[in-house]
């Protein structure tokens, strides 16, 4: 009787000695093994990542094919500061402006109608100087 398994391979990098070495964790249940693939990711120690299924049959592996592999060295920059909204924020946050777009929005949005006599203790400071607030308003209408 053949039965179906799922592996996940972490190929590690060895920086000292230069070479590969795979680990692999095996699973019988393909929605846990996605699961556990998707929450991976591509490090400079672990620069591979694939998740591979097998059919095995009295013993031997039928057939393996790899459903998707992640490959570090593929990820460009704009991947990179892109992959998520906090990520993003952190970059343009980091970014030597006196005055972005996210501050203009802010100061229109809050600012116009505030009664507050002084702005050191601002009722919308989670939203003053964040670039994370700005980027989840709908784009419509928005000066970039």
């Amino acid at each position: 009787m053949a039965e179906i398994r799922y592996k996940i391979r972490f190929w590690n990098w060895d920086n000292e000695n230069e070479c590969y070495s795979v680990n692999t964790e095996v699973f019988t249940d393909r929605n846990a093994a996605e699961r556990r693939f998707d929450g991976c990711d591509v490090t400079a120690a672990i620069p591979f990542i694939q998740l591979l299924k097998e059919k095995v049959a009295n013993g031997c592996i039928i057939d393996e094919a790899t459903i998707k592999e992640r490959e570090r060295q593929e990820a460009t920059v704009f991947e990179a500061i892109t992959k998520d909204k906090p990520t993003l924020a952190g970059f343009l946050r980091s970014l030597p402006v006196l005055e972005a777009p996210w501050d203009d929005a802010f100061h229109k949005q809050y600012c116009a109608e505030c009664a507050a006599d002084n702005c050191d203790v601002c009722p919308n400071e989670a939203f003053r100087s964040n670039p994370e607030w700005w980027l989840s308003l709908k784009a419509a209408g928005a000066k970039l």
